[in-house]
């Protein structure tokens, strides 16, 4: 095998090594932003149930990238509070639970590709 045949190999092996860690990486994005969601479910005021019943999932650059949150007018005063109410920093501490094990498993994703 010459060197010109080895380093095609690998060029393909790292293209497949590639799309392999993207697919991973978006089903990945995708459950930790339904775990988010879920999680932010469970602690959100329940005064109306708006809060809840607005959260959504918007997915971007090909599900790489995710927004997770409550599309009522008002999420951002009750998440970091007024003058008059204290924030209770639900989509935040939902958030802050779930991403060391996505970044860990899209650690892993890599590491099993390589």
């Amino acid at each position: 095998m010459t060197a010109a045949d080895e380093l095609e190999r690998w060029a393909r092996a790292l293209g497949d090594a590639s799309r392999q860690i993207r697919a991973g990486a978006v089903r990945e994005t995708r459950e930790s932003a339904e775990d988010i969601r879920s999680a932010y479910r469970a602690r959100a005021r329940r005064d109306t149930g708006a809060m809840i019943r607005t959260t959504t999932i918007k997915a971007t650059n090909g599900g790489l990238r995710v927004a997770v949150g409550p599309t009522a007018y008002y999420a951002v005063f009750q998440e970091e509070g007024t003058s008059y109410i204290q924030g209770d920093g639900a989509m935040r501490d939902s958030t802050d639970a779930e991403v060391p094990d996505w970044r860990g498993n899209l650690a892993k994703l890599a590491d099993d590709a390589l």
